[in-house]
């Protein structure tokens, strides 16, 4: 085998991973020309200490569990933050710090050779609002964990190529209040609100209707307020909110679909399953069971 330093990227990063974090669980690589531009893989642990310097590739972390310390260190700098069940996020490459993992970690990681990236023509063009490519990530992820799950189920190559323009471009809402928007203390009631009755009362979420008559403004005007803040609609927004608690559930193992769907704030369980399955390409059944496999 040749010499670390002088493997490509995704090669290089998969062979760090297994010095610290041990054998992937399970891992599909994607070949363009024989050269090896993308990996998807799954790795369990008991908490590590990972070099982020020796991580080359770009990479799409999906949590699937939750509640473990991260402290990431570089010079005297320290942050540090609680994982979240069914969290999805972005990460670089190359970066000179440590990330410190103190609990039980299980993780679906999609790795793409950053030359690639950059150079890939299906990156080209695009550009959602975060609220949007949250969606999108999610979507993706799942399917990726399916298809690593239930090989040849789902095809590889179009699921890296779906990434790449999530990991390339991303656009963040603005800070402060964009022209037409809601102002930022509106916006932080309103949402405050929803995710308040989504944790606690998920089948009394409020209606649109509703949360114009809290932001004290007409339905077509907070709508459209609504919009140019968020960059979706009220309805696109809390679709998200509820997928996101959906997968949280479903990755835990503990609570029945049906049940996730009720917790979740679906009408029905019939409801849930079909918007699941349209938005994020996989039914709860398959996310749960491939997140349950060994």
């Amino acid at each position: 085998m040749p010499e670390a330093q002088n493997l490509p990227p995704t090669d290089m990063t998969l062979e760090h991973f297994r010095a610290t974090l041990g054998p992937p669980l399970g891992l599909r690589r994607v070949l363009q020309r024989g050269r090896v531009i993308a990996a998807i893989g799954r790795w369990r642990h008991e908490g590590r200490r990972i070099g982020l310097a020796n991580v080359k590739a770009r990479r799409l972390i999906f949590s699937l569990n939750g509640g473990q310390a991260l402290q990431w260190r570089s010079g005297r700098d320290v942050a540090s933050a609680i994982a979240r069940c069914g969290s999805v996020s972005v990460a670089g490459h190359g970066i000179d710090a440590t990330l410190e993992i103190h609990g039980r970690g299980d993780t679906l990681q999609i790795l793409i050779d950053p030359v690639w990236l950059e150079r890939s023509a299906s990156a080209e063009g695009k550009s959602w609002t975060e609220v949007e490519s949250a969606q999108r990530r999610l979507a993706l992820c799942a399917q990726a964990l399916v298809a690593l799950t239930v090989r040849g189920d789902l095809d590889m190559r179009a699921i890296v190529e779906f990434a790449a323009p999530l990991m390339i471009q991303q656009r963040t809402t603005p800070p402060g209040r964009a022209r037409g928007g809601l102002a930022p203390s509106t916006l932080h009631r309103i949402r405050s609100l929803v995710e308040r009755q989504l944790e606690h009362e998920p089948d009394r979420i409020p209606s649109v209707r509703h949360l114009a008559d809290e932001a004290g403004l007409s339905l077509f005007h907070f709508v459209r307020a609504f919009k140019v803040s968020e960059g979706v609609t009220p309805h696109g927004w809390i679709v998200t909110r509820r997928l996101e608690k959906a997968v949280a559930l479903l990755l835990d193992g503990q609570t029945p679909v049906t049940d996730t769907a009720i917790f979740a704030g679906y009408s029905s369980a019939a409801h849930f399953i079909d918007g699941f399955r349209r938005t994020l390409g996989v039914t709860p059944g398959q996310l749960r069971s491939a997140s349950l496999a060994d």
